[in-house]
């Protein structure tokens, strides 16, 4: 790898969407780019001493084999950093690594426990861009089981937090996102009612039986 620092790299890649899938598209080029990443990766998890960098590490790496479309080892990456990153307890790094774990569960198609992860990464104690950065993934993971609904207020939640950023490549994927669903929902409808966050928690309490007076008083 030399001195190319594939964090780095990582950081500055200019994302492309495709504007039906809303997923990256990644030519020969991006693929090997991303192989090298991958193994720069590697190599410095191979020398992390801590669980900070091992989650973060483990996340990155996930992130890049989700997006070359090898999903097993994204899945077993984003596990382990999952366990690291709720070892380390620090708010940001739990909903940045939750958010990268979901995202690989999504195009797993376990969208359940995608859609928890992805409300267990947002917090009002973030900053703004972080908060987006769940939005928008979350956006997109309902976008992929045809909730449409869901999918458009996730994304207005990102927009109204990036109006401000200084990167506008980061509203721009926002809009394009919203482009997507409103295509989507002129060729198919709107879909699902939204879901209460108990029933995407999987919190919500069991009904309790209706009582009959004739039993006599509830006990």
């Amino acid at each position: 790898m030399g001195e190319r620092d594939p964090e780095r790299m990582l950081a500055e890649y200019p994302w492309r969407f495709d504007p039906d899938t809303l997923r990256e598209i990644l030519d020969e080029a991006d693929t090997a780019l991303f192989h090298e990443i991958r193994a720069g990766l590697s190599e410095r998890l191979a020398t992390a001493g801590d669980d900070r960098s091992r989650a973060r590490l483990l996340s990155m790496r996930a992130a890049v084999s989700r997006s070359l479309g090898d999903l097993d080892p994204a899945k077993a990456d984003g596990v382990r950093a999952l366990a690291y990153a709720e070892a380390v307890g620090d708010l940001r790094l739990l909903s940045t690594v939750r958010t990268r774990v979901a995202h690989v569960l999504q195009w797993r198609r376990e969208f359940e426990a995608a859609d928890r992860l992805f409300a267990l990464a947002d917090s009002p104690e973030l900053p703004d861009r972080a908060r987006a950065f769940v939005y928008q993934h979350a956006g997109k993971c309902v976008f992929d089981q045809g909730r449409y609904i869901e999918a458009v207020n996730h994304f207005e939640r990102a927009l109204d937090l990036r109006r401000d950023d200084p990167d506008p490549r980061l509203l721009a994927s926002t809009e394009l996102a919203l482009d997507g669903v409103f295509r989507k929902v002129a060729a198919h409808g709107w879909g699902p009612y939204p879901r209460p966050m108990e029933e995407i928690l999987g919190t919500r309490a069991a009904p309790e039986p209706a009582h009959d007076a004739r039993d006599g008083p509830p006990s």
